[in-house]
């Protein structure tokens, strides 16, 4: 089984959010993980601005 790595997902697990195991469940069956070419900028934009949550948007 092939899945997509997306960034909210990701955020679920690196946060341990509600759906954590749901996540971690589905990867852990996966034979392929693969993810978007844009994920990494996506993912560092999620936690810049969860690290920095005084930041107010313009």
């Amino acid at each position: 089984m092939t899945v997509v790595l997306d960034v909210s997902a990701t955020i679920e697990m690196l946060l341990h959010k509600e759906k954590l195991e749901l996540f971690n469940a589905a990867y852990e069956k996966a034979s392929w993980v693969i993810a978007p070419y844009l994920y990494i900028a996506e993912l560092s934009n999620v936690l810049w601005k969860y690290l920095n949550p005084d930041l107010s948007v313009i």
